[in-house]
């Protein structure tokens, strides 16, 4: 039973450290887009 607990609750943390991973994922990924827009326009237009 208390096996199951922690099994189950590891999941639960798991998921929720995914989740964070890519939110950070996708925020650092914007950010770096609008770097790269403001850094060099051009570049960022033919890499789309």
């Amino acid at each position: 039973m208390d096996r199951m607990h922690s099994s189950h609750h590891r999941d639960l943390f798991a998921d929720c450290v995914k989740q964070d991973d890519e939110k950070m994922h996708n925020e650092a990924e914007r950010a770096s887009r609008t770097a790269m827009a403001v850094i060099a326009p051009e570049t960022n237009d033919t890499s789309e």
